[in-house]
């Protein structure tokens, strides 16, 4: 790998961490305001925000599953690049 695709590689990779963590800020900001619990306790709105805390709780894991850096890894790889 040149140092010229090694450079392109990281910044992609810092720019993609920084996109998908403001996106994410910004989902998750607005949807504090349409589901508010417990001031809206109807089964629907429980419902959704379970389930978001049982998404964000299964997707740390999964996470360190992932190839990214291949000749460090200790943990087995179950997303592929």
């Amino acid at each position: 790998m040149s140092l010229k695709t090694l450079v392109l590689y990281l910044e992609s990779v810092q720019v993609s961490c920084f996109l998908t963590w403001n996106v994410f800020n910004y989902v998750g900001t607005s949807l504090s305001g349409i589901l508010q619990w417990p001031g809206g306790t109807s089964m629907k709105t429980q419902v959704a925000i379970l389930a978001t805390v049982v998404v964000r709780v299964g997707l740390v894991p999964y996470l360190m599953f992932c190839n990214l850096a291949p000749s460090d890894r200790s943990l087995p790889v179950s997303m592929r690049t």
